[in-house]
């Protein structure tokens, strides 16, 4: 499966799990290969603060990547999902046991347990995105998670089951599932669009425009489709059965295309008229 993120440069950066490596590129053509020797497999990936990329693994370990291929890796307690930066410069790692790791760029690390009395009820830690607030926001089974540097957290009950979430130009909440709830930066819900299937990976355009990729759930094929939101309406002209391909690791806009990942490789979406 292949996991993309934007990166330093302004390139796309992706994960080629086939290979292990992390790689970049600007158009489609390959253009650089980085094989940091990772302890596991590397799963997650995001942009550091420091011209940097980091990533996880499913063997607990944290690697932090710089342009010129100097690697770093830290052991952390359980197996990481979602990661994300905070402005400070500090990695933010979401585990699969309800613990969410900071780690600083000089190495400092800090472990949150979730849930705290007053929290939701989780296990995986996933989607982690920084709010307009500069807190980090993340899914998590029974809904949305909010955390602060110094722990104090929060919780929306948005839609259930593993999903992504994203904040938008005006600081609104999009949560995605197999449902994709909109919420307002005051924290109400403002709709919900009815897909009927897995999303994925969302993205937003400069003109508002949400866009998301996602996978059917026919049992007998799945297939990829990309569709966007614009104006309050699911716009049906969006809608396009691109792969016979299921999963999606990732989804932003370069260029006026889509790119977004999957099992089958980096792919890339150019609609009629550009983004």
């Amino acid at each position: 499966m292949v996991t993309i993120a934007p990166g330093p440069l302004g390139h796309i950066w992706f994960v080629d799990g086939a290979n292990n490596t992390i790689d970049w590129t600007s158009d489609g053509d390959l253009l650089m290969t980085y094989d940091p020797g990772a302890q596991g497999h590397i799963l997650g990936i995001a942009e550091g603060s420091d011209q940097t990329m980091w990533f996880t693994t499913d063997l607990g370990n944290v690697g932090r990547l710089a342009c010129d291929g100097t690697y770093t890796e830290f052991t952390v307690r359980g197996r990481p999902g979602g990661l994300v930066t905070t402005p400070d410069g500090a990695m933010w790692v979401g585990e699969e046991d309800g613990h969410v790791i900071r780690i600083t760029s000089d190495g400092r690390v800090t472990d949150y347990t979730l849930p705290s009395p007053n929290a939701i009820p989780t296990t995986s830690v996933q989607g982690m995105v920084v709010g307009p607030d500069s807190a980090v926001w993340f899914k998590v089974a029974d809904g949305v998670g909010r955390l602060t540097a110094d722990g104090s957290n929060s919780e929306l009950k948005a839609a259930g089951g593993w999903g992504e979430i994203l904040f938008d130009s005006k600081g609104d909440l999009w949560v995605a599932t197999t449902d994709l709830q909109h919420w307002s930066a005051a924290g109400q819900l403002v709709a919900t669009y009815r897909l009927g299937v897995m999303t994925l990976g969302m993205t937003v355009a400069e003109d508002g425009t949400l866009w998301y990729a996602a996978m059917s759930e026919s049992t007998s094929e799945q297939h990829l489709y990309v569709g966007q939101i614009r104006s309050g309406a699911i716009q049906s002209d969006g809608w396009s059965n691109l792969y016979a391909a299921p999963w999606v690791g990732g989804a932003m806009i370069t260029k006026g295309s889509l790119w977004f990942g999957t099992v089958a490789g980096l792919a890339r979406y150019t609609p009629p008229q550009a983004i």
